[in-house]
């Protein structure tokens, strides 16, 4: 005869295993999503990039795009897409670029890039450490499915267990489909002093990447 307690134990493995098969599966799901991106926007044509292997490594190898558009004036904005299915994506730029120990991270906004308070995006400025002239303009986010946006400013390292509950409740309980996205570019202070057009250039990639991802999900839910 099989010990009570065994049996409970064995029950209690099973129902264990079957849930983590089932969020593993959700989390699958989860990743999923991998909306095509702007091939051109306005002025500024696109061109493809493969994304390095140790950044796909870092990130868990999720799905990835990177894209580099340049509108002819000398000017160039790097957009990247990865799949938010693995809980390794969330590498916050505060932390991944801030700790690589060449850029200081200086400013951070966050607005709504809607203009009707339903989008919230992250604006961050870094600094090069041994070149303080030199700087990054970064917007960051991650885009749902449904059209929501979020971009909690305490994600990294052990800072991001809130937004990772909240990623994985999304993802295993509510089947939610999202992608994280970072689009940035560098500018000198000497050539663009405030910033304002490496920031319009940033905008306007963010924008459109927003409402193309708006767009179809809606029109593939």
């Amino acid at each position: 005869m099989v010990p009570r307690s065994f049996a409970k134990m064995t029950a209690i493995i099973a129902v264990a295993s079957a849930l983590s098969l089932f969020s593993q599966k959700r989390l699958e799901w989860a990743g999923g999503w991998f909306p095509p991106v702007p091939d051109n926007v306005g002025t500024w044509e696109g061109t493809q990039q493969p994304v390095a292997r140790d950044t796909l490594a870092l990130l868990g190898f999720p799905r990835a795009l990177q894209r580099v558009y340049s509108n002819g004036t000398g000017d160039s904005v790097l957009a990247t897409l990865v799949t938010a299915g693995p809980f390794e994506n969330f590498h916050d730029p505060t932390v991944c670029v801030g700790g690589s120990g060449s850029w200081e991270f200086t400013a951070l906004k966050e607005f709504l890039i809607d203009g009707l308070g339903t989008a919230p995006v992250r604006a961050m400025i870094f600094r090069r450490r041994d070149n303080p002239k030199l700087r990054i303009i970064m917007y960051y986010w991650q885009q749902s499915r449904d059209g929501a946006t979020t971009c909690e400013p305490m994600m990294g390292n052990y800072r991001d267990f809130p937004a990772r509950l909240r990623t994985g409740f999304g993802a295993v309980v509510l089947g939610r489909q999202s992608v994280l996205l970072r689009i940035y570019t560098a500018y000198s202070e000497d050539e663009d002093p405030d910033g304002l057009n490496a920031q319009r250039g940033v905008h306007t990639i963010s924008k459109a990447y927003y409402h193309a991802l708006l767009k179809e999900g809606k029109e593939g839910a």
